[in-house]
């Protein structure tokens, strides 16, 4: 996490309490998991948490960066390049990242683009869930691979079948695998 400013901080600057929200995205997941109908099934409950988390984080550093130069005479000159430093600049592409490690191009023997999508993990939020999906064509069916991918160093992690992507980013940062 950073220094003196929080997530918790930044969130509860803008009404948001960490812990009801952590727990609305862990019930959604149990709802989704157990197939009970839910409302938020049209809506992206995890996609709007992670975005939250996303920005506060971001938000969490420009001001862990700023208190350091409080007093200082040119805070104003500084802000813009430590808006520009904590933006996010060093952050990669997870499907390209993906590609490259799979040695993928634009476009596979039969002339189509591989099949790649990229979701966002609540709680990690430096970590993307990757899939590669390969159509077979002998069993007509999906072959699906997952990744974790770490925006900032590009580490690839692989995802058991017997697990999911939750389950796999609390492995591995429990393991020290990521800066989360």
């Amino acid at each position: 996490m950073f220094g003196m400013t929080s997530i918790d901080t930044i969130l509860d600057s803008v009404g948001i309490n960490w812990q009801d929200l952590a727990s609305q995205v862990t019930e959604h997941r149990r709802m989704s998991g157990d197939m009970e109908l839910v409302l938020a099934s049209h809506f992206p409950v995890e996609d709007l948490a992670c975005a939250v988390e996303q920005l506060a984080a971001r938000l969490a550093g420009i001001a862990d960066e700023m208190t350091h130069n409080l007093g200082d005479f040119y805070v104003g000159d500084l802000a813009g390049d430590v808006i520009d430093m904590t933006s996010d600049s060093d952050r990669k592409d997870a499907t390209e990242i993906i590609r490259t490690h799979l040695g993928l191009g634009s476009n596979g023997p039969d002339g189509t683009a591989p099949i790649l999508s990229s979701v966002s993990i609540f709680g990690y939020p430096d970590l993307r869930c990757v899939t590669h999906t390969v159509l077979n064509f002998e069993e007509k069916s999906f072959d699906s691979t997952s990744y974790l991918v770490h925006i900032h160093t590009g580490c690839i992690t692989p995802v058991a079948e017997n697990q999911t992507a939750v389950e796999a980013a609390g492995l591995l940062t429990s393991n020290g695998g990521t800066d989360d």
